[in-house]
């Protein structure tokens, strides 16, 4: 059986600011690997791997 618990946190000002950097930081690499990764289908056929 799983236990669950749920955490919730409070930043403060500078806390959001540097996540908010952090998660875009992250989603802006997550977004560009992606759309290599289509690019790449498209043209080729073949996904990448984790050794492309």
């Amino acid at each position: 059986m799983l236990d669950v618990l749920k955490v919730r946190i409070y930043p403060n000002q500078e806390q959001e600011i540097r996540f908010a950097k952090s998660f875009g930081c992250s989603r802006f690499v997550w977004n560009f690997y992606l759309n290599k990764t289509n690019t790449q289908y498209q043209e080729t056929g073949i996904g990448m791997t984790s050794f492309n």
